[in-house]
């Protein structure tokens, strides 16, 4: 939720005719919306190799703790730079919560339902969308931020229940412990029931990092220097170098920052109805996009599914673009941003609001989904947190770019110009999905990294 509270702050406090004690400029407002994407690679940079040796459940635990403080500095900021100092802390928080998240996922699922459920986490993140935007379409922005903690506080007290990875505890020389993890999560099932799956786990476990032993796993020691000199190899820097292209790409077709100004942008379009009712629609829309993803995933894997909801994406920033320019849309209007009615209403005038709505289910269908779903897959089990590590710092650092100018582009290439921008980037990443990325549906985490380590055909067999 807290990732759409940017969202309700902009346009709370960039309407010029508002009573609020903090004003933002355009200059201001830009900060504002990249400034997390800065402090979250900082965050993402060391997400690895702190959240690594606590351990997956406790990572997710501690960083709860600075989500809450977060929301609790947006109801209590008086002045600009309290705003400013929130959004660092929020950012930095969210840069490194990323790696233990997406490492969780992948080391706890079975790998026919991988693919659909490394989705659950941007559904989570599509549903806080939702409701955030909700919330915020009725109630003040300090109150939201109140409400945003509350929710902190409950995902805090639901992680105590969670189990730790059985890959972790194996790494950590706890067989037994990894054991009933598994148990637990194959259905709080008896140990027994696990103990062949476990057995190909920890079997898959020793040979990937050069173990041996017949009946137990040796822990894994590996210094900081020779872990450098593993990332520097081909079979890491492979598919790290094609997930870091898909992930900017994902970001420089525009999905993130639309989110972002989204009330924005709705008021400058004149639509029918109030801005932020819009907003809900949209980020409804993309949450049925989010979930529609795992039975597509399911049905014709990931490739397929990121080709064809990337094809429709495109053509939805084109017809954007277009419905801009014959209505002679050139520049952001941040006046009157919480009126109810717009000005002006004409009978076309939904059509934005259905290109938008699109534009959100076929983005997190496929462009947005995709980089995180392989981000949690294709690295080998000792580099994996250090590796989505790695991964959510490019997703931090290409966001930034394109949040902090974001409003000059627009106002340089025209509102029109930008989309048309973003349907060319979008081409573009169709051509690298189509000839780069390999599908990885209903293989286990085991075969994905021996096909890295061989890189001798353009498919996982």
């Amino acid at each position: 939720m807290g990732m759409a509270y940017i969202g309700i702050l902009i346009p709370s406090l960039t309407d010029p005719n508002s009573k609020e004690i903090i004003y933002l400029n355009e200059a201001q407002t830009s900060w504002t919306g990249s400034i997390t994407s800065i402090s979250a690679l900082i965050g993402s940079l060391l997400s690895g190799p702190i959240t690594d040796p606590l351990g997956r459940k406790p990572a997710l635990i501690i960083l709860t703790i600075p989500f809450m403080v977060s929301s609790i500095g947006y109801y209590f900021a008086k002045e600009t730079w309290h705003i400013y100092a929130t959004l660092v802390l929020h950012g930095m928080a969210g840069g490194l919560v990323e790696a233990p998240i997406l490492t969780y996922v992948a080391e706890i699922t079975e790998p026919s339902l991988r693919g659909s459920l490394s989705s659950t986490s941007l559904l989570s993140l599509s549903v806080g969308i939702f409701l955030e935007f909700l919330i915020g379409s009725m109630l003040h922005w300090r109150t939201v931020a109140l409400v945003t903690c509350i929710v902190s506080l409950a995902t805090l007290v639901l992680l105590l229940s969670l189990p730790e990875t059985p890959y972790w505890l194996l790494s950590r020389n706890k067989p037994h412990e990894a054991r009933k993890s598994l148990a637990w999560l194959r259905g709080w099932t008896t140990v027994e029931n696990v103990e062949q799956e476990f057995q190909e786990i920890q079997k898959s476990f020793t040979r990937l990092n050069g173990n041996t032993g017949s009946n137990k796993v040796a822990s894994i020691k590996v210094t900081k220097m020779s872990k450098f000199q593993q990332c520097c190899k081909r079979d890491f820097l492979q598919p790290f170098s094609l997930i870091a292209l898909i992930i900017a790409w994902s970001n420089f077709i525009g999905l993130r920052t639309t989110e972002t100004y989204s009330v924005i942008i709705f008021n400058t379009l004149n639509v029918p109805i109030n801005g932020y009712y819009a907003t809900v629609i949209m980020s409804l829309s993309s949450f049925v996009g989010t979930f529609a993803c795992f039975f597509v995933v399911q049905y014709c894997g990931k490739r397929k599914a990121a080709l064809g909801s990337s094809l429709i994406f495109c053509i939805c920033c084109t017809s954007i673009g277009i419905y801009a320019y014959i209505n002679d849309i050139i520049y952001f209007n941040f006046k009157d941003v919480l009126r109810a009615t717009p000005d002006q209403e004409h009978k076309y005038s939904w059509i934005p609001v259905v290109l938008f709505a699109t534009f959100g289910f076929f983005g997190n269908c496929g462009p947005k989904n995709l980089p995180w779903t392989l981000a949690a897959e294709v690295f080998s089990n000792d580099l994996r947190a250090i590796g989505c590590g790695l991964v959510t710092s490019v997703q931090c650092l290409s966001l930034f770019v394109v949040s902090v100018g974001y409003l000059d582009t627009a106002a340089f290439m025209s509102f029109p110009g930008l989309y048309w921008t973003f349907a060319c980037v979008c081409a573009i990443g169709v051509l690298i999905i189509y000839f780069c990325v390999p599908e990885t549906e209903d293989k286990t985490l085991a075969q994905i990294e021996d096909y890295y380590k061989r890189s001798t055909d353009n498919n996982l067999s």
